[in-house]
């Protein structure tokens, strides 16, 4: 999704694509566990690179979409270089992470006021 000149009123379009990825996944982990099972391992593919670079994100966008990297155990890579990304969005980001132990790789590169 990336060079797409996404903006800000995207953030829920964007936020629903990573959420409903984990909600699948997790519904599939639990109803396999039912049974005591591990599910396949198509059924456990999942959103594990979200690349938003080179749109035009904002702090706004990041508020949104930081919701669900809070809780996101299944996404280890996120791009976000190129957007118009300031401090406070880092900051966001930043509290986002703290609770999040799987994303191990995050591009904020090329971001206005960030050095």
């Amino acid at each position: 999704m990336s060079a797409n000149e996404l903006d800000d009123s995207y953030a829920f379009m964007l936020n629903k694509i990573m959420s409903s990825h984990q909600e699948y996944k997790d519904e599939q982990i639990w109803a396999y566990g039912l049974r005591d099972e591990r599910p396949p391992r198509v059924i456990l593919s999942s959103l594990k690179k979200f690349n938003l670079s080179h749109n035009q994100l904002t702090v706004k966008a990041i508020r949104v979409i930081s919701r669900t990297i809070k809780s996101d155990n299944y996404c280890r890579c996120l791009n976000l270089s190129g957007n118009n990304l300031n401090v406070e969005a880092v900051t966001e980001l930043y509290d986002a992470l703290q609770d999040n132990h799987a994303m191990f790789n995050m591009d904020l590169r090329l971001n206005p006021g960030l050095s």
